[in-house]
C-alpha cells in the first residue's frame, strides 16, 4: 500500500514506558501505533506533524515490534516458552516472523527467556514422576528446545535418579509384582521404553527385583 505525504501525527500519550499515537490517514482513518520513548524522542516528532510514506512504514514496523515483546512478555510470565516455541505463538497471533523473532531475541537478552535453565528445572520435574532419559530429551525438543539443551538437561540428571525413577515407573505399573509370562514381561518393556528408558536399565532392574 502507498502512502501519500498528508498522513499526520495525531493524539500523542505519552508515559515512562511508551508513546503511543495516532496515524490519520489522508481519508480520515485512524491507526493506533506504540513506540518506545527512546525511538520516539529519535523521530523528533510532534502532534499534527505530517509524515512521509517512509517514516509511515517505519512506524508500523517499530510499532509492531513494540506491541511483539510485549506479548511474548506475557507469554513467558505465564509459563516457560523455548525461544521457538515463542516466536511460533507470536506469529499464530498474527506478528510477522521479523517482529517474532526480535521479540524472542528481547526477551532473551532481558533474561526472562533462559533455555538451559528452563531445561534443567524441566527434567528435574520429569524425572520425579518417573520419566527416564530419552522421554525427557524427546519432550524438551518437542516443546521446542534446541537438541543440545534437551541433551544437556537430560545429562545433569544423576544415575541415581534415573535408577529411582525407573524403580517408581515399574512400581506403578506393577502392583502385583513383574510379570513371568512373556508377553506381559514385553508389554511391560515396551511401556518403560516409552517413558524414557533403554531395555538394558529395564533389565537390569527387573534383575535386581526377582
Amino acid at each position: 500500500m502507498e502512502y501519500s505525504e498528508t498522513y499526520i501525527i495525531g493524539g500523542v500519550r505519552e508515559c515512562d514506558t511508551s508513546v503511543r499515537f495516532e496515524m490519520i490517514s489522508p481519508d480520515g482513518e485512524v491507526t493506533k501505533l506504540r513506540i518506545t520513548p527512546k525511538i520516539w524522542e529519535k523521530f523528533e516528532l510532534s502532534s499534527g506533524d505530517a509524515v512521509s510514506s517512509d517514516t509511515v512504514n517505519r512506524l508500523e514496523t517499530l510499532s509492531e515490534m513494540c506491541e511483539a515483546v510485549t506479548r511474548a512478555a506475557k507469554y513467558a510470565e505465564a509459563s516457560p516458552q523455548s525461544v521457538r516455541a515463542l516466536i511460533m505463538k507470536l506469529k499464530r497471533a498474527g506478528f510477522s516472523s521479523e517482529a517474532a523473532e526480535n521479540a524472542a531475541d528481547m526477551l532473551v537478552k532481558r533474561g526472562l527467556i533462559d533455555e538451559q535453565g528452563q531445561a534443567d528445572r524441566f527434567a528435574e520435574k520429569s524425572v520425579r514422576t518417573g520419566r527416564g532419559r530419552s522421554r525427557i530429551v524427546r519432550d524438551l525438543v518437542a516443546h521446542g528446545y534446541p537438541h543440545d539443551v534437551s541433551e544437556n538437561a537430560a545429562d545433569s540428571i544423576s544415575d541415581d535418579e534415573y535408577a529411582a525413577a525407573l524403580r517408581k515407573s515399574i512400581s506403578k505399573k506393577c502392583r502385583n509384582g513383574i510379570p513371568t509370562e512373556r508377553k506381559e514381561r514385553d508389554k511391560l518393556v515396551a511401556a518403560l521404553v516409552r517413558c524414557g528408558f533403554s531395555v538394558s536399565e529395564i533389565i537390569r532392574e527387573f534383575d535386581r527385583l526377582s
